[in-house]
């Protein structure tokens, strides 16, 4: 990717901080970020959604794709769907999008 990845479709303004809207593809081949065409983000994990292991391999890989602790998150809802609403506190949207560009940018 060489222009800016607009990634303000799964961002919203969150009380405590922000929502990122995500869906999840669990036992996929590696794990990975993507933007999709239609500017909805794809969460590809290795982990299957086998009690709640997918949804951790989640929430630790973006920890750590976002450069916060991981206690700052958690599953907002959708916590059994692929389909998950994810918040992130003490982070504003703003913050949010230039972080997960980076991420999408580095190939996370």
């Amino acid at each position: 990717m060489t222009a800016k990845p607009d990634v303000s479709r799964a961002i919203a303004a969150h009380r405590l901080g922000s929502t990122l809207a995500i869906t999840v593809s669990p036992r996929s081949s590696q794990t990975q970020l993507e933007l999709r065409a239609d500017g909805t983000l794809l969460l590809r994990i290795a982990a299957p959604p086998v009690d709640g292991a997918a949804n951790i391999a989640a929430l630790k890989f973006l920890a750590n794709a976002l450069h916060i602790p991981r206690c700052r998150l958690s599953i907002a809802s959708g916590e059994t769907s692929r389909r998950k609403r994810i918040l992130i506190q003490g982070l504003p949207p703003e913050k949010l999008a230039i972080f997960l560009r980076e991420a999408l940018l580095a190939g996370h």
